[in-house]
């Protein structure tokens, strides 16, 4: 476990807890629901696990027009005994109280569906993993039926951004998972950037990189 406090500080330095908290507390905290989760791994866990970190990505068109890009990062693919058919996604959260996004769900099981598909599944669930302030693993399951019409409400937010007249870009964490980031590392690295700079070099990018919608 000597890796999981490196992995806790830099968790908590890009931000992804409440303001004000303090980061030696917080670090604490991480460490202790990362073990706690790892300790709570069954057997049967270990046995069925197939995959983990899984990179997915893949192109989505719309009308035969390029729309979208969809990746992820699944961090865990298991079968679970008895339940051959279903193949499940667990998403281990480190925040004291995570928020399910329904969207981000979706694309983690459109993602699932696309990388095995044909290889006998039939049902997909996502787990979230994550430990109450009380350090108690839990979790809560996300099926196909709980994302239903989450993908008319993805495409057409995209599809609303390629035909807008302009990109705002918002910089932040989302940044490091962009799928346009290694394009963005020609943006200049002067000290003297502003950020409406930045916004304006990911517009450009953007716009040499998807085709807009007819």
């Amino acid at each position: 476990m000597d890796h999981v406090e490196p992995l806790a500080k830099a968790a908590v330095f890009r931000g992804r807890f409440e303001a004000g908290t303090d980061r030696d507390q917080e670090t604490k905290r991480v460490i202790a629901s990362a073990c706690a989760i790892v300790g709570s791994d069954t057997e049967e866990d270990v046995a069925g696990t197939i995959s983990v970190e899984r990179p997915v990505e893949f192109d989505y068109s719309h009308d035969g027009a390029p729309l979208m890009t969809v990746s992820c990062k699944i961090d865990r693919i298991l079968v679970k005994p008895d339940q051959e058919k279903t193949l499940y996604l667990r998403d281990y959260k480190f925040t004291a109280r995570p928020k399910v996004s329904l969207a981000e769900a979706f694309i983690c099981l459109w993602s699932a569906k696309k990388a095995f598909a044909g290889q006998g599944y039939e049902q997909f669930a996502l787990e979230y993993e994550f430990c109450t302030p009380e350090n108690e693993v839990t979790r809560e399951t996300v099926t196909g039926a709980d994302v239903r019409g989450q993908f008319a409400l993805v495409t057409e937010a995209a599809a609303k951004v390629i035909r807008g007249d302009d990109f705002p870009a918002v910089i932040g964490e989302a940044c490091t998972y962009c799928p346009l980031r290694a394009a963005c590392q020609g943006l200049p690295a002067e000290s003297g950037s502003t950020g409406d700079e930045i916004r304006s070099y990911a517009v450009e990018v953007k716009l040499r990189v998807i085709s807009p919608i007819p």
